[in-house]
């Protein structure tokens, strides 16, 4: 099975929110490791795609829409009472650099410490009509910060065929924002697909030979929807 790597950029603040707060600190915490570092779940990885996925289809002409669709169906499964969402796709959670995870590992910094190194609190409050703050409405939410880049391995559970590979990579390359507060200028983000290793003690070596596969896998997709 092969494995492949989802690379995100934040190109802007982003908060993927982990549902929570922290009594007396944020009303929002995002996402993190047990290390305290900043990461995005498999699921919701998953869930951006099909929802980028969805508004694809949505522009597509009905007759190549039916076709992708079908496609769709096979790469990320489908819902419904009777049947189960199974698809070929198989994400993880996209974490920080598996070099800098490691030496933050053996580093023990207290995981509190960790979170705070990569991440900001920010506060907002509502505005009423009369142009003032509303009481009682001011909140803090973490921010993870502008320039990280997350890695999140993935494979397909059978093998993806071409045309699946294509629509995965027009997803990716779709993929411009995410998290909380998008409205607001936060989760701008760039992903691409590489072949890059996610082994700490390849990593570093691979940093100038790793292929970016995007623009090659979403060829087939291009081609097809402008015949």
């Amino acid at each position: 099975m092969s494995l492949f790597t989802l690379e995100i950029e934040l190109l802007s603040d982003a908060t993927f929110g982990a549902g929570i707060g922290v009594s007396g600190q944020v009303d929002t915490e995002v996402q993190h490791d047990d290390l305290g570092l900043p990461e995005i779940s498999g699921r919701a990885l998953k869930g951006l795609l099909v929802n980028e996925c969805s508004e694809i289809l949505s522009n597509l002409k009905p007759d190549k829409a039916k076709a992708w669709r079908r496609v769709a169906q096979r790469l990320y499964g489908q819902r419904g009472e009777q049947v189960p969402e199974i698809g070929r796709l198989i994400i993880s959670s996209a974490n920080c650099a598996p070099d800098l995870a490691r030496a933050l590992r053996t580093s023990r910094l207290p995981r509190r410490d960790m979170l705070e190194s990569l991440t900001a609190i920010r506060r907002q409050t509502a505005i009423n009509v009369a142009g003032a703050p509303d009481d009682e409405t001011l909140r803090a939410v973490r921010v993870v910060i502008r320039g990280l880049r997350l890695y999140a391995p993935f494979s397909f559970y059978i093998q993806g065929e071409e045309k699946e590979r294509a629509l995965l990579a027009a997803c990716v390359m779709s993929l411009r924002r995410a998290g909380l507060s998008r409205g607001r200028g936060k989760g701008k983000i760039k992903a691409r697909i590489t072949d890059r290793p996610l082994k700490p003690e390849q990593f570093a070596a691979t940093e100038n030979t790793f292929v970016d596969l995007t623009e090659t896998w979403f060829k087939p997709f291009r081609q097809d929807v402008l015949q």
